[in-house]
């Protein structure tokens, strides 16, 4: 997007529906025909309007479908899918791609053992975010202990039994 100049209509386009170019294709939206900016007021569906982003470009293509085979890979878990596209030749892609195809494959071991496991860290993700949030918001923290419970009340840590007066 960088590359084209700012007043070019695919230029424009880009910076207004990039949001599409990134969602599903399994989740765009193809009933609902929405007056879309930059297209002379035409009634479009999301789909059509990613057809016409993919058809100025076919760097924008080849991307955009590499880019929707790597979401059905992940999203299906599909250790066949990921090494089918593992094996798209590099210079088939465009700059970008590229970067991504091969940290991929640095990591194609690590992402087909995520595909195995049911774990994740997410709920340690959200604990350091309440965590996070808790000192920028209550900043200056007299007593550590006082503070270590704050942020096992707010975490609802397991490990924490509240006693209430009875």
């Amino acid at each position: 997007m960088k590359a084209l100049p700012s007043k070019d209509k695919l230029a424009r386009a880009l910076k207004r529906y990039w949001r599409l170019l990134v969602k599903d294709a399994a989740k765009l939206n193809w009933h609902d025909f929405k007056r879309r900016i930059g297209f002379g007021g035409a009634q479009l569906n999301e789909r059509e309007v990613i057809d016409w982003l993919t058809a100025t470009s076919d760097a924008l293509s080849t991307a955009y479908g590499y880019y929707q085979q790597l979401l059905c890979a992940l999203h299906f878990q599909s250790s066949e899918v990921l090494a089918e596209l593992l094996k798209t030749k590099l210079t088939a892609l465009p700059k970008p791609c590229q970067k991504a195809q091969r940290t991929l494959r640095n990591h194609r071991e690590e992402i087909e053992r995520s595909f195995e496991q049911p774990y994740n860290n997410g709920s340690l993700e959200g604990t350091n975010n309440v965590i996070k949030t808790i000192k920028r918001v209550a900043f200056g923290f007299r007593s550590f202990p006082n503070f270590r419970l704050r942020i096992l009340l707010v975490a609802k840590s397991p490990y924490f039994n509240v006693k209430t007066a009875a």
